[in-house]
């Protein structure tokens, strides 16, 4: 099952099914990056923000320069309350790789900080 679908799965609320799907297809495919972010947002979304991160760091091999990637570390942390963490992610270098949505999300939530 690739990842559209399991987004489908999950917006009917069914999200052991898309979760044991996600898991099953990156067992097949440990560096899948699209499927490591999926279970990654499924497990902020809990509130398993240390478990994300722990799936994040095998994204952040393959694809540094993600921008998705590196808004869903921020909203982790943000979600953690550490706040300097996510002003961090806004240093200069490596605003580099965020698109403008990206930064617009972490910039709003560090208003609230």
């Amino acid at each position: 099952m690739n990842v559209a679908v399991c987004w489908c799965v999950v917006q009917q609320g069914e999200y052991q099914m898309a979760f044991e799907h996600l898991g099953n297809s990156m067992t097949f495919e440990p560096t899948n990056v699209k499927a490591i972010l999926a279970a990654g947002c499924m497990l902020q979304l809990h509130g398993d923000y240390d478990v994300a991160l722990i799936k994040y760091r095998i994204v952040a091999l393959e694809t540094p320069e993600s921008g998705p990637l590196w808004n869903n570390i921020g909203m982790c942390f943000y979600g953690k309350k550490k706040y300097v963490a996510v002003s961090t992610l806004l240093s200069p270098p490596r605003r580099s790789c965020f698109c403008i949505s990206v930064l617009v999300d972490l910039f709003v939530c560090l208003q609230d900080y």
